[in-house]
């Protein structure tokens, strides 16, 4: 039997020849400030490119919000996650885009893993930018084939 390192080992050289690996590439943040390699960079690749996570009010609103609601969903919204300011939000949302409706998702991959199999059927072909989430990438080479739909989440 293989240990668990050989087999992880395996699954870590299999993603870094498919160039899917993740490495930690930003050694410090500071606001809009990133360093990689030693250069200070202005960083747009962050979900905090506005720098809204060290805006007052709105940290303000987040200590006033956990002291109403609590920390944490505890769960997916599936299962006993959800709460009635998500669908407060969602349509709050489709009122501003003029949207008969909206879903709100907690990340890109969760967006990824909830839209990509709803809107794509088995006969469909996906044209992927290489730039495109890692997430996708892996779903592709899962597959086997650069030419099928992704699978079902």
């Amino acid at each position: 039997m293989r240990s668990l390192d050989e087999f992880a080992g395996e699954k870590l050289a299999a993603l870094e020849r498919a160039k899917l690996r993740r490495i930690p590439a930003v050694t410090a943040r500071e606001g809009l400030w990133a360093e990689r390699n030693g250069r200070r960079l202005l960083s747009f690749s962050c979900n905090d490119y506005l720098n809204l996570s060290q805006h007052p009010k709105i940290i303000a609103a987040a200590i006033e919000a956990m002291q109403r609601y609590g920390m944490g969903a505890g769960a997916s919204r599936l299962v006993t996650g959800n709460h009635p300011l998500y669908a407060e939000l969602e349509e709050r949302l489709a009122r501003l885009k003029g949207a008969d409706a909206a879903v709100v998702f907690g990340s890109g991959y969760l967006a990824n893993t909830g839209i990509i199999p709803a809107l794509v059927g088995a006969d469909d072909l996906i044209l992927l930018d290489e730039l495109c989430h890692a997430c996708i990438h892996a779903w592709r080479q899962a597959l086997g084939s650069k030419n099928r739909a992704l699978p079902p989440c």
